[in-house]
């Protein structure tokens, strides 16, 4: 085994999959009939790269020899990824036609598997957390030049008052939005650096004013479960205030469901 070229292809592997990610959330392509057709493009592209450099350190390393508790992990989404091929190749009546949704599952599959293993330590789960804050942040502020009515591009109002980003469509950027947020918390109660705050804080705005209702009760539900789960170390012994946190965290989401109901 040559340690020097597994170390080379993780390195590579540690910058490449960030990267790959904060291009995938910003860039667009509007010579196209889909603005963001490209994000495919890159997923096929970036996705089969990174998938190759694993497969390439795995066969230099002599391979993978998965704990017991990683196995428990990602058995779920084998058991997934085998469900999806065994319909594709013998249940399919139209295997032509899905043949790129069935692709970029292979892909999906492989990426998950590559940080599950390779972005296992402090340092290179830091460096890949934040270039998606950093995309988050970058999205959002391109989504307040929308609200704002100064979109430069062609683009400009297309969903009417809804803000959409990067993303070419409200319901994707508000899910985007939703999704990095309980990341930014949890940022936030680890560090107590109130930059995570205003990252926070533009994420909810751009959330509501993507006017997607999935997106809204997302993280509302998210920002709950984050608070809950946290109160556990930051609240020890305390179990009448975690008591209290409880009971609104539930009332909170209840009352989001009901009032995103008549939005």
């Amino acid at each position: 085994m040559n340690k020097q070229l597994v170390k080379t292809y993780h390195v590579i592997i540690s910058y490449l999959l960030p990267t790959f990610t904060l291009l995938l959330a910003l860039l667009f392509y509007l010579r196209t009939y889909d603005s963001c057709q490209i994000k495919i493009t890159l997923l096929h592209i970036f996705g089969t790269l990174i998938i190759m450099f694993w497969i390439a350190r795995l066969i230099e390393q002599g391979g993978l020899k998965p704990t017991r508790e990683q196995w428990l992990a990602i058995i779920p989404v084998l058991a997934l990824f085998a469900v999806d091929m065994i319909s594709y190749w013998f249940f399919s009546a139209y295997q032509r036609i899905t043949y790129d949704e069935i692709l970029r599952r292979i892909l999906y599959t492989g990426l998950f598997l590559v940080i599950f293993f390779e972005f296992s330590n402090h340092q290179d789960l830091n460096k890949f957390v934040w270039f998606i804050v950093i995309a988050a942040f970058l999205a959002g502020l391109y989504g307040f030049v929308q609200a704002a009515g100064v979109d430069p591009f062609i683009w400009k109002g297309a969903f009417s008052k809804r803000v959409f980003s990067t993303f070419g469509n409200p319901c994707f950027y508000g899910a985007f939005m939703a999704f990095i947020a309980p990341v930014v918390a949890v940022l936030f109660l680890k560090t107590r650096n109130w930059i995570y705050v205003v990252i926070l804080g533009i994420l909810i705005v751009q959330v509501f004013m993507s006017i997607s209702k999935g997106a809204m009760l997302s993280i509302a539900s998210g920002l709950v479960t984050v608070i809950l789960l946290a109160s556990r170390f930051l609240f020890p012994g305390r179990e009448k205030l975690r008591k209290y946190l409880k009971i609104g965290g539930i009332t909170f989401v209840v009352v989001a469901v009901i009032a995103v109901g008549y939005y």
